[in-house]
């Protein structure tokens, strides 16, 4: 029986010989093989040519008249403009998920839908379309619906400090009738007044735990703007 070691030699003289093997009435082939350092250099540099063009994007924003922006001077500008205030934004929503997830806060996906619903009839009765006005702001559909999620689920963290009684409603119209309407008209604007008064609570409420979440975890800044 012959050894391992013989057969496999014996398999690979076989297929380079199978590739090797040209034809005298085909001078391309004989080009190749005897120029084949040269061929496959060309190929390569070709292949690395073609993959940097459809990468160029990763690294390359735009040319101005033959001069390139580099994607590292956008990052290192929007950093210098706004890198401040973005990472202690990420910084705070990553205290308040962890809180979420801590006390195990969940929302319903059929809940979320429905106050989506509720938007896109909104928008639609203002003859706008709801794909259109997130992608005006950069958004998805997606991104919109993890948005919605999240602040929700905000909502039902903070519900037992955020509620708004009848008396709150009464007081803040009572502080404020020079700028109120009167009669039916104060009527109907009692539930946005409501909401308001929910919503101002609710940032306040947010920014609270922030501060106290932040005054018992452990952040270690890498960068620091």
């Amino acid at each position: 029986m012959k050894k391992i070691g013989t057969i496999i030699n014996s398999f690979f003289r076989k297929v380079r010989a199978l590739l090797y093997k040209i034809r005298p009435s085909n001078p391309v082939k004989t080009f190749i093989v005897k120029n084949r350092k040269i061929f496959t250099a060309v190929v390569v540099t070709f292949l690395v040519l073609l993959g940097g063009y459809f990468a160029k994007g990763l690294f390359v924003v735009a040319v101005v008249n033959g001069q390139p922006i580099s994607r590292l001077e956008v990052v290192k500008q929007l950093e210098k403009n706004g890198g401040a205030s973005t990472e202690e934004s990420l910084i705070d929503q990553a205290l308040v998920k962890q809180e979420i997830a801590r006390k195990k806060i969940t929302v319903n996906k059929s809940d979320v839908q429905a106050y989506i619903s509720q938007v896109e009839q909104s928008l639609k009765g203002q003859s706008q379309d709801i794909n259109a006005a997130l992608a005006a702001q950069g958004m998805t559909m997606a991104d919109y619906e993890k948005q919605v999620e999240f602040q929700m689920q905000i909502q039902k963290l903070l519900a037992d400090k955020v509620s708004v009684t009848d008396a709150d409603v009464q007081k803040y119209i009572n502080d404020n009738k020079a700028q109120l309407p009167t009669g039916q008209d104060l009527e109907n604007a009692k539930p946005l007044i409501k909401s308001q008064l929910e919503q101002e609570k609710l940032t306040t409420e947010i920014q609270a735990l922030i501060s106290s979440l932040k005054s018992t975890s452990k952040i270690i800044y890498f960068v620091k703007y």
